[in-house]
């Protein structure tokens, strides 16, 4: 047997799953140094592991539809998420790195006459698309909840809908996500150096010169633990998965409506300056003139005289030239404003001499009203005056007859 002939026999789903994983939990370590060829490198191998495990479990294919999640064994359960780690490498490509990497794109890719947005929207189509068959799969085996249907049907487009609804939902993802990590890291802690999960979680590649993976796994009782927790961490796995899945949709479906708005502005300037050449005619003295006007503007300096001087000026720049009599006369010069109007005008004269009269008639009767009152004041007071003149007038009366009887002897 040829040396190819036997690296492809060792290839099964169970080794290149906990290869890929482990290659996928060292990249994570990595993240500072993305820009690295170190960095590109490992994620050239982990794309490359993942896509020949994608390709041998379609051969296979392992995940019916008539089947129920209990009738998947643990071993095969766990490679549910193969796809999604598919999806989240080819996120971490980037078309505009400098750094020198060969990790492969989607075919839709390998045109020359592509830009890196286009690129780009590739990688993300794609990527997007392993996302949507996962969850699938999972809704199918009843693995998703209610918010996590509602991400899959509108494959991560933002539903419109109360502000404070969807902050509700985000706090529940996040204890929910939260849980299921620490659920997992005591599973990953309780199994450590028993299990071959969380020895690929913790960096560690499969022996190749091991047994199959496949069978050592489904052996009971081979790596010690018990049926039972073995199936709980690789739910753990898939649920955290399903959440990554939900949240990188989102992501996918905002940067592809960023990358699209760059790309048809992009394309709306370039028709502008096609546009701009055009109406220039190709001539010399054209160009000469468009490059003088692309030129920077002359800088100016600001001196503190001229802050002194504008200080307590005007908060404008020039002061009126005209009155608003004068603008008014200069607007009905020009005809701006229509006079005359026959009947019409001669009503508001009418109107204006009403007004006036009421006026008048208003002023008239004020008049004669204080007039009444003065009088009103005037004859009070007379009265009062006459009576005490009166009264005086009695007792000088009374008193000087008093005294003249008194003269007379008796």
């Amino acid at each position: 047997m040829s040396s190819s002939a036997q690296v492809q026999a060792t290839e099964t789903p169970g080794r290149l799953f906990l290869s890929a994983y482990a290659q996928h939990v060292i990249l994570e370590s990595l993240e500072d140094e993305s820009r690295t060829e170190r960095y590109q490198s490992k994620l050239s191998e982990l794309i490359a592991t993942l896509k020949r495990l994608v390709s041998l479990l379609d051969r296979m294919a392992l995940f019916s539809d008539n089947e129920d999640l209990e009738d998947i064994h643990t071993v095969d359960l766990r490679l549910l998420v193969v796809r999604p780690m598919l999806a989240d490498a080819l996120l971490r490509t980037n078309p505009n790195n400098n750094a020198t990497t060969t990790a492969p794109v989607p075919a839709a890719t390998a045109g020359s006459g592509s830009s890196p947005q286009q690129a780009r929207l590739s990688i993300i189509d794609a990527a997007s698309q392993h996302f949507v068959t996962f969850l699938e799969t999972c809704e199918l085996l009843g693995l998703l909840k209610d918010s996590d249907i509602a991400v899959l049907a509108s494959r991560g487009a933002d539903v419109p809908g109360d502000a404070q609804a969807k902050r509700a939902a985000k706090i529940a993802t996040y204890k929910r996500e939260k849980e299921a990590k620490t659920k997992f890291a005591e599973l990953l802690l309780r199994t450590a150096g028993t299990s071959s999960l969380s020895k690929a979680a913790a960096g560690k590649l499969p022996d190749t010169t091991d047994a199959d993976a496949d069978a050592a796994a489904a052996a009971p009782g081979a790596s010690g633990l018990d049926e039972d927790t073995e199936r709980d961490m690789t739910l753990g796995l898939v649920e955290l998965w399903i959440l990554k899945a939900c949240e990188q949709l989102a992501f996918a479906r905002q940067e592809t409506q960023l990358i699209q708005f760059a790309i048809n502005s992009k394309a709306q300037a370039g028709d502008q300056d096609s546009r701009v050449r055009q109406n220039a005619g190709g001539s010399s003295s054209d160009a000469a003139a468009s490059a003088s006007a692309a030129k920077p503007l002359k800088p100016f300096t600001i001196t503190r005289e001229m802050i002194r001087r504008n200080l307590l000026g005007h908060g404008y720049s020039n002061l009126p030239t005209m009155s608003v009599e004068q603008f008014m006369e200069l607007e009905i010069a020009r005809g701006n404003f229509l006079t005359g109007g026959g009947n019409e005008e001669e009503s508001k004269q009418n109107q204006i001499d009403q007004k006036i009269l009421e006026e008048e008639s208003n002023e008239e009767s004020d008049k004669a009203t204080y007039k009444a009152r003065d009088w009103d004041e005037f004859t009070d007071g007379m009265c009062h005056v006459l009576q005490q003149s009166f009264m005086i007038m009695i007792a000088a009366a009374t008193s000087q007859l008093t005294t003249t009887t008194n003269s007379f002897p008796v």
